[in-house]
């Protein structure tokens, strides 16, 4: 998976497969190596310029994300662009790419539980006439957080989650043209409310549904691509009992391993206890199978540090209910 030639990227007019990603570890290239060798796909990493070393894309087709560069292109940056707003990759690989038909972009930490990566993608390609797929598309609802964010520049707000989502090569064209032309009101700025910027999910299903394209959600053509209990944003999953699971066809977020997982369980924990989030809410999020996947990824005495940090949680609510 060397680094494509120019002119042939410029001249591929198939489908390519863009992974954001922070981070080159086993399980990423593993991934890479089975869709290469059972799709027709066109992979190209999104890398993450300021985490990952160029030594270590130099044998893997990439394109290189980072504030400067994206500042360069006309878009709007801020200190968490490259966590905010993941559509600015696709514009980056469709520079690359001008005349590809299709993309479809996904996180490093999806999991896909197939039996055979190349039969799952495509099934997907049975969205011949989609330009904009995403998971839980629907109309978006004032009370989500990125509400607020996009109601400056659009009337009729929609909404979706990224960690795996599909454009056309024309609905890319478009997303591009807007994001450039909101960023022109905005680049001699920062918001100190995060809020006042769009991210990727509120913007791209507006956009794209605005314009009039074609927009669907994953498990629009059944049967079903992902639940609300495989594919959300938090707690993390554990990649070791997924990898160990029996395949069902389901996409998976977040799947972390090892230091990741408690790193990202942990920091979640803090933050809703920050929030004083409901015991009976806690209880919900943190259950058993949260609790068992610690030592499944860290041993048995990390799972019990983290046990005790959740019921000292526990006992700083009011009801203080213990597991």
């Amino acid at each position: 998976m060397s680094f494509e030639p120019v002119q042939e990227a410029a001249d591929f007019d198939g489908t390519v497969l863009i992974v954001r990603t922070d981070k080159i570890d086993d399980t990423l290239v593993g991934f890479l190596a089975d869709v290469e060798k059972k799709t027709d796909l066109r992979i190209c990493l999104a890398a993450d310029g300021k985490k990952i070393e160029a030594n270590l894309l130099t044998d893997i087709n990439h394109v290189v994300a980072t504030i400067e560069i994206y500042g360069a292109m006309n878009l709007f940056v801020a200190h968490d662009t490259l966590w905010r707003c993941g559509d600015y990759c696709l514009y980056l690989v469709r520079a690359k790419y001008p005349k590809a038909r299709f993309f479809w972009m996904i996180e490093r930490d999806v999991y896909v539980n197939t039996r055979d990566i190349g039969h799952f993608f495509m099934e997907l390609s049975r969205f011949k006439d989609a330009d904009f797929i995403g998971s839980r598309y629907h109309d978006a609802k004032p009370a989500w957080a990125w509400y607020s964010a996009m109601v400056p520049f659009s009337s009729q707000l929609y909404q979706c989650v990224f960690p795996v989502v599909g454009f056309s090569g024309r609905a890319a064209d478009c997303l591009y043209e807007r994001r450039k032309d909101i960023s022109a009101r905005y680049m001699d700025t920062e918001p100190k409310d995060r809020q006042l910027w769009p991210n990727d999910e509120i913007f791209c299903a507006t956009v794209a549904t605005n314009a009039g394209f074609t927009c669907r959600d994953l498990n629009d053509l059944g049967p079903s691509t992902y639940t609300r209990q495989t594919l959300k944003l938090t707690p993390p999953l554990s990649l070791r009992r997924l990898m160990a699971a029996k395949p069902d066809e389901l996409l998976y977020h977040p799947v972390l391993s090892g230091d990741e997982f408690i790193q990202k369980l942990e920091m979640r924990l803090a933050a809703d206890i920050k929030k004083r989030v409901a015991p009976k809410e806690l209880l919900a999020t943190y259950d058993k199978v949260v609790r068992e996947d610690v030592a499944l990824e860290c041993g048995e005495e990390r799972a019990k540090k983290f046990e005790c940090d959740l019921n000292l949680a526990l006992e700083s609510c009011d009801a203080k209910p213990k597991i």
